[in-house]
């Protein structure tokens, strides 16, 4: 019902069931059970943890081809393999985040959580926690697969000792954890300002150009600012043990020294003024304006305020080109929806195929690995 000039009366919003904590919990637990059927959230950790083991046990992964006569599973050796693995595991951060902001958009179910008494900001930190969960299930496979794989190189006895412990241990609360919060939060970011997957992407490859760079600097003997550039924190470590001789490296731990603490303040310092704008600006209907914006932004003309009274009232149709584009991207957005339900069905026979794939991959790798690990654990 309408009154007297087409004013539609305000409505007010349905009560709240509990509060911003009991909603943003419940954002957080609705995406991790969507994250646990999706079998590539089962795909991550085995690449990783795979990709570890293979180099702890004397594989033929190479992580680390600069370390000479040094052993692989020393504290040094350990500690830049492990900022390798998470240079690689940007693909793998990207994607998550991608997934987690994406994907209410791409089903259209942003637009029914925008009907209810949800605010953004619960829903957005509800998606960050779920994708920090997420996240750290992922790169935990890291000193998981270095553990096996030093007991299945060098026996469990070795495996179990205080030395052997320090030197996965460490590498993934100073190295890891670190850059996957720090990365994962500007990945997240970008999804909810930008709405866009290749900028994600785009963003990641701007991330690895960095770390290359900054890694190459520090191989050089390069200190000061060229440190700071590097996302992974892989520069600072390189430029601190370069002049180390080969017996600190075999023994020496992980060195956390100002050049790394400086690297990861400023870091996290650009991450946390990156979700700032990002809850600031964030919204859950995520529909494009009138320039084409399809970031996470309320919808310009859906809605209009009647500056007499303040009551909310029906758009009025608009003619001429604005009229005409506005068709145009219904029918674009019609289209765009029936091809995702036509596709989408596709999507967990490519999923099985990849999982398919991993565990043939899996079996290839550990074909001679693991009848080490069964003769470690029988001795």
């Amino acid at each position: 019902m309408t009154q007297a000039g087409g004013v539609l009366p305000a409505v007010a919003p349905p009560p709240s069931r509990g509060g911003a904590v009991a909603r943003t919990a419940a954002i957080a637990r609705l995406e991790l059970a969507i994250q646990r059927r999706d079998p590539l959230t089962a795909l991550y950790p085995l690449v990783l943890g795979l990709l570890a083991f293979a180099y702890a046990s004397g594989g033929p992964v190479e992580l680390v081809p600069s370390r000479g006569a040094v052993a692989r599973t020393s504290p040094w050796a350990i500690a830049l393999a492990c900022t390798g693995l998470v240079a690689f595991g940007q693909v793998i951060t990207t994607m998550v985040a991608a997934t987690v902001v994406l994907r209410d958009r791409a089903v259209r179910m942003d637009a029914l959580l925008a009907t209810g008494a949800l605010r953004t900001r619960e829903y957005l930190a509800g998606k960050l926690c779920a994708a920090c969960v997420v996240l750290v299930i992922v790169y935990a496979a890291i000193p998981l697969g270095l553990w096996l794989g030093i007991a299945a190189g060098e026996g469990l006895a070795s495996a179990c000792t205080v030395r052997a412990l320090d030197a996965v241990l460490r590498p993934f609360v100073a190295l890891v954890l670190p850059v996957m919060v720090g990365v994962g939060a500007l990945q997240f970011a970008a999804g909810v300002l930008a709405g866009r997957l290749w900028l994600i992407v785009g963003q990641g490859l701007v991330l690895i150009w960095l770390w290359s760079a900054a890694l190459g600097a520090a191989g050089r003997g390069t200190r000061g600012a060229a440190l700071l550039v590097d996302p992974f924190a892989s520069a600072p470590l390189v430029a601190s043990t370069l002049a180390w001789p080969d017996a600190m490296r075999r023994s020496t731990p992980l060195p956390l020294d100002a050049a790394w603490g400086t690297n990861r303040v400023a870091w996290f310092a650009i991450a946390g003024m990156a979700l700032a704008l990002a809850f600031a600006r964030g919204r859950i209907a995520a529909v494009a304006d009138s320039r084409g914006g399809r970031g996470l932004g309320a919808p310009r003309d859906a809605v209009r305020r009647d500056p007499r009274n303040g009551a909310s009232r029906a758009p009025r149709d608009e003619g001429g080109a604005r009229g005409t584009a506005h068709v145009a991207r219904a029918t674009a957005s019609t289209i765009a929806a029936d091809a995702w339900r036509r596709t989408a069905p596709a999507a967990p026979r490519v999923s099985t195929t990849i999982v398919v794939l991993a565990r043939h991959t899996a079996r290839w790798m550990l074909r001679d690995a693991g009848w080490r690990v069964l003769a470690a654990l029988g001795a």
